[in-house]
């Protein structure tokens, strides 16, 4: 065989395997970011616009991590968040929190793991035992469209909404990655 033809097969060869790769990436981009974020990781959603619902005043963001160096990011969540008054003394279904992330023209959501927060059901006098109050959550937002973030806060009873706590916290996604921002 002559070695122009040795070449061209070899290039042929490694074009082939790097557009398989590409083919794998692609149909794996749904499970890698979940993969990185870790164990107990949760998926971004996209999500509805829940300027509808009643704004919470009792909430709290106590940490926040994010790591934009890496190209699959992730993100650490912390906090607490308390239901409408009614709900935390007469509420019969347990109550979940959801993070949402919300844009002028797209919004995600995220869901949490129940925290036991002692602390803030002792000041704020919540003694059901059906009502979340604290939440943690990790998750990787690389599949979110490029844009500046407010975060909010959503308390929900099953799939009904029942209020959101908008935070200060702003969050830009753009080429340098997810990262905090003061703007």
């Amino acid at each position: 065989m002559k070695p122009a033809a040795r070449r061209n097969i070899g290039r042929a060869a490694w074009l082939g395997g790097a557009l398989l790769l590409g083919i794998w990436l692609w149909g794996a981009t749904a499970w890698v970011p979940r993969l990185w974020a870790g164990a107990g990781a949760h998926p971004v959603r996209p999500s509805k616009s829940l300027a509808a619902l009643v704004h919470l005043k009792e909430a709290s963001l106590d940490r926040v991590e994010t790591n934009p160096a890496t190209r699959l990011e992730r993100v650490v969540l912390q906090g607490w968040v308390l239901p409408p008054g009614a709900w935390r003394e007469n509420g019969t279904e347990p109550t979940q929190c959801d993070v949402v992330l919300g844009s002028q023209d797209r919004w995600y959501r995220v869901a949490t793991d129940a925290e036991e927060r002692r602390d803030v059901r002792d000041v704020f006098g919540v003694h059901a035992p059906q009502v979340q109050v604290g939440f943690q959550t990790r998750f990787s937002p690389v599949g979110m469209k490029g844009g500046k973030y407010r975060l909010g806060l959503v308390v929900r009873a099953g799939t009904n909404d029942l209020g959101v706590a908008w935070t200060e916290q702003l969050f830009i996604q753009d080429r340098h990655g997810f990262r905090t921002t003061h703007e």
